[in-house]
């Protein structure tokens, strides 16, 4: 009998958390249960994925000597004769099994296709950074590398802002400075650069190694409250509001932060904000204080109202993702779908004259006795009875052009 003999050196047992996990097989859903948990969509999975390659290798046998009732040796002596008697005399075939490596025709292929590693940590937990900001490797435009989806948090990528001003609400771009608008305060966080401050206490911009250097803080506590839809850039100009203080703020790089809604506008804003937040606390929905900016007008605008959640309402909504799925969109145009319009009103039968004439019935003419003309029945969505070749591109909801006002290129 033919045997195949494996050699390997097994390794040092390890403990659970000294182990290397790795993502294997497929992928599948997790769905919620009666009361709202999460759990796997498939309770039964079968790995198809392991650490060695189950397929052909083509392996050196020797050829069974019947003669001497032995097998021939693969390696000749290092005499060799005239007749190569004592020649070496490979002899491969086809076994099944298993390898390290998928594949004998590239070399160093001893890969598996394996996920990320997973290692378990006692002390692992999860760390949410509300009022953190969290940058990226430094991109090199000149590089194929994007290094914009780089974060390395063993290099402290991250600068922590005062949790007492709330959650970051808004980040925006200043030339070297980032402006950073936060619940109750705005501050500029420069970039590559350093402020320092000397006992006079002027204040100087020098260059770093750092990537974001010390903010600094503007006076009062103005921010956007956890509407981040309220801030707007115009220019050089940015807007947000702030519903709990009611009050409407303006920030530029040399003015600072001036609330605008003092301006003859204080009651109105008082108002406005406090009716959205009382509808608020009646179930109402979530206050939204939406900006905008018109620069043909040079205006700032802004829309206060009370958004309502109904999503929990709707047949297609899954909370998992947060999505609507299986959406079915119905066209209103396909008229032989079960839409019905209904019968648009048409306007009076034209009359033969050359079209100066106003509506019948009117000051503009008409008939002898002004009586109005019978409407045409056989006007609507579907083309007339007749025996020309109906054109869709020339009527419009039972209309032909002539009658809504349009003419071709060749009409006089």
């Amino acid at each position: 009998n033919r045997t195949v003999v494996e050699i390997f050196s097994p390794k040092r047992a390890q403990d659970f958390d000294q182990r290397f996990y790795y993502e294997v097989g497929e992928k599948y859903d997790i769905a919620l249960n009666a009361v709202g948990q999460k759990v796997h969509a498939q309770s039964n999975i079968l790995l198809r994925d392991g650490d060695v390659w189950w397929r052909r290798v083509p392996t050196n046998f020797p050829v069974y000597n019947e003669t001497f009732t032995r097998f021939d040796a693969l390696l000749g002596t290092a005499n060799v004769d005239e007749f190569e008697v004592n020649a070496s005399k490979p002899s491969f075939k086809n076994l099944i099994l298993e390898t390290m490596a998928f594949t004998d025709v590239i070399s160093g292929c001893d890969s598996l296709d394996w996920g990320k590693p997973k290692v378990v940590s006692a002390q692992a937990q999860a760390l949410y950074r509300r009022s953190s900001i969290t940058y990226s490797e430094k991109n090199n435009y000149a590089s194929k590398i994007n290094s914009f989806t780089t974060f390395n948090a063993g290099k402290l990528n991250f600068k922590d802002l005062p949790n007492e001003y709330g959650n970051i609400n808004y980040i925006l771009n200043d030339y070297d400075n980032a402006v950073v608008i936060q619940e109750d305060k705005v501050s500029s966080v420069p970039v590559n650069r350093n402020i320092i401050a000397t006992a006079g206490g002027d204040q100087s911009l020098v260059a770093s190694q750092e990537v974001l250097g010390t903010q600094k803080f503007y006076a009062g506590d103005y921010g956007a409250d956890n509407n981040p839809e309220s801030v707007v850039r115009a220019g050089e100009a940015i807007y947000f509001a702030h519903k709990s203080r009611r009050e409407v703020y303006k920030w530029t790089r040399s003015k600072g932060i001036q609330v605008i809604s003092l301006a003859h506008m204080k009651a109105y804003f008082n108002n406005m904000f406090r009716e959205a937040l009382l509808d608020e606390k009646r179930n109402r929905g979530k206050v939204r204080v939406v900006s905008g900016y018109d620069p043909l007008r040079d205006e700032y605008i802004i829309s206060v109202y009370n958004m309502g959640d109904y999503t929990s309402n709707e047949i297609n909504y899954d909370p998992l993702t947060g999505v609507f799925d299986d959406v079915e969109i119905i066209d209103s145009t396909d008229v032989g779908g079960g839409f019905d319009p209904g019968e648009p009103p048409g306007p009076e039968e034209p009359t033969d004259d050359d079209g100066t004439t106003g509506p019948v019935g009117g000051g503009g003419g008409g008939t002898d006795d002004d009586s109005p003309s019978e409407p045409d029945d056989t006007r609507g969505l579907l083309p007339p009875d007749s025996e020309e070749e109906y054109d869709p591109k020339k009527t419009y909801l039972g209309l032909s052009a002539s009658e809504i006002g349009f003419t071709s290129k060749g009409d006089a």
